[in-house]
């Protein structure tokens, strides 16, 4: 009798490897993260095509997150909501809306 392909455990060494690549990168960050003396937790997510993405999890509001700051004022890391920070364009925005230029 022969033995079918589906009736065998596969070991592929792709999935294999990616697994060993996310550990790596999670230990790795978690190294650098503990080098600026905070405790801040990361999470990841799948791609649509493939791959990893990691985040950061705010202290302050939990959410999932790019980029963390560090204010001159305060010691800790947040994402800029927690923080109230803005963008420096969005100050201007609306100002040039009631300029008119006219042309000779």
């Amino acid at each position: 009798m022969k033995t079918l392909i589906e009736q065998c455990q596969k070991v592929n060494i792709s999935e294999i490897l990616k697994d060993v690549e996310i550990e790596l990168r999670l230990a790795k960050l978690q190294t650098k993260i503990e080098a600026l003396g905070k405790k801040i937790s990361t999470t990841t997510t799948p791609c649509h095509f493939g791959g990893t993405r990691f985040w950061f999890i705010c202290p302050g509001c939990s959410r999932r997150i790019g980029t963390l700051y560090k204010t001159p004022m305060n010691d800790e890391l947040l994402c800029r909501k927690c923080h109230g920070l803005r963008y420096g364009k969005s100050r201007y925005k609306g100002m040039i809306e009631g300029i008119t230029f006219s042309s000779k």
